[in-house]
């Protein structure tokens, strides 16, 4: 219903490729087909951090640059900020994008 409301034809303020193109997880709809958005932060998280061995918590660069720019936003935070994912998700490999789910 509410990609209907808002084809209106040709002149249609989002373009009919767009608003009928398959549902996809937020990092996937807002990249393109060849790159997720969670590979461009990935490469950038790996360019940005420059040490060899993180600490034991942290999965992969992306985790630990995440934990720094949520604690350089909320410094004073005492939430809980180990690296998790949900119980159901297997072999994620750290990777938050649904492309990479079986």
């Amino acid at each position: 219903m509410l990609r209907k409301a808002f084809d209106i034809g040709e002149k249609s303020i989002i373009p009919l490729e767009v608003l009928y193109r398959p549902k996809e997880a937020f990092s996937d709809g807002v990249s393109n087909e060849n790159k997720s958005l969670y590979e461009y932060i990935e490469e950038y998280a790996n360019n940005k951090i420059y040490c060899d061995k993180l600490p034991v918590k942290f999965p992969s660069k992306e985790a630990y640059w995440y934990y720094n720019v949520f604690f350089e936003l909320f410094p004073y935070s005492n939430f809980y900020t180990d690296y998790w994912m949900p119980k159901w998700v297997k072999n994620h490999n750290g990777n938050p994008s649904a492309r990479v789910l079986n």
